[in-house]
């Protein structure tokens, strides 16, 4: 798969800008504020339908505007297109996203994963040692672009979470009885078995198909949800008002050998090991993908050497000669360390449109 071009109006900072891309290593060398990351935000956007760094849509659009647009042309001259607004339109109300594969609209869980990315940001060596939110996230990607089943039950997963914690309150409160809570028990029954299969099935993936240079191994901690738990809990969740078991509470750790016993990184691990830990995760991102599309993805790399030891950059190295990658830097040495036989540096093309 490959990226030729991206068309962003009235995006972030930039009103009207046109990138052209080549086939193997592309560069983006600026000062910090020039909207590096904004591009590979907006490449990410196109690919996983949600913003790297945005919580709320509106964000993304330039200050004063109505809308905002990032449209992207790949393989086979496939044109995708994305329209932002701030929820209404001429006075009326609208989706605050639009989503077009050609000249057709779409819907999201029908536009997500015709561009497929990897990205790596300074953020991302926070993986480890971070929020098990973090960690449910980088699950998520993958899942989500190769596999629409995993996409729609995790959307309706956290609809009926919210629904269902609603209710346990009103319970809590005297406003319901816990009958109200069977039909949403059942949601979390149906979804959440969804999602942990498709994730169960991506650490089995990590631990015994994905060959790699590094030697961890990564644990599945999941929050089974099953009936029996569901009452089991059924009391602590009525006197705090939340649910506490399900996918939303799974976890994963990253295990490698100590002195001949294998141990928990988030334990034992030192910072080096951290980083090449989130190396090791990046890569098997980058396989299964592959793998299961039979593309290579494109990898977006944020910035992220000057964070990284000889060790690591040599790894990612590896990993840039293996696919279309778009590099941010704002150092201009990597300029002259790139040795690869196709280096190609990012044109920019004023005021055109794809």
């Amino acid at each position: 798969m490959k990226l030729k071009k991206l068309y962003l109006q009235d995006f972030r900072q930039f009103q009207q800008k046109t990138w052209q891309f080549g086939d193997r290593l592309n560069l983006i060398i600026a000062k910090n504020g020039a909207g590096k990351t904004t591009i590979l935000e907006a490449i990410y956007l196109l690919a996983t339908a949600r913003s790297f760094r945005a919580s709320k849509t509106n964000e993304l659009i330039r200050f004063d505007q109505e809308i905002g647009r990032a449209y992207a042309l790949i393989d086979q001259d496939l044109k995708l297109g994305l329209t932002l607004t701030h929820g209404s339109l001429g006075g009326k109300k609208t989706a605050v996203k639009h989503y077009t594969v050609g000249k057709a609209k779409k819907r999201q869980i029908d536009f997500i994963g015709n561009l497929l990315v990897a990205c790596f940001r300074p953020e991302d060596l926070r993986l480890i040692e971070g929020s098990s939110s973090r960690r449910r996230e980088y699950l998520d990607d993958p899942l989500s672009i190769t596999n629409k089943n995993y996409y729609q039950a995790k959307k309706n997963y956290q609809a009926s979470l919210i629904r269902r914690n609603k209710t346990l309150q009103a319970i809590k409160n005297g406003d319901l009885t816990t009958n109200s809570l069977s039909y949403w028990d059942q949601n979390l029954l149906n979804y959440g078995t969804i999602i942990h299969q498709a994730r169960s099935i991506f650490f089995h993936f990590l631990n015994h198909e994905f060959e790699s240079p590094l030697s961890f191994k990564a644990n599945y901690l999941h929050s089974q949800v099953t009936q029996a738990r569901l009452e089991q809990y059924r009391v602590a969740e009525l006197a705090i008002g939340h649910t506490l078991i399900g996918p939303h509470k799974d976890d994963f750790e990253i295990i490698t050998n100590f002195n001949g016993h294998e141990a928990s990184l988030m334990t034992y691990g030192s910072r080096g090991q951290h980083r090449l830990a989130v190396l090791w995760l990046k890569l098997a991102e980058l396989s299964y993908l592959e793998k299961i599309t039979n593309q290579k993805p494109i990898l977006l790399l944020d910035d992220i050497f000057s964070e990284l030891d000889q060790e690591a950059q040599a790894l990612v190295w590896n990993m840039v000669n293996e696919q279309q990658t778009i590099i941010t830097s704002t150092d201009e040495q990597w300029r002259q360390q790139f040795s690869f036989p196709h280096v190609e540096e990012i044109s920019v093309v004023q005021d055109s449109q794809i």
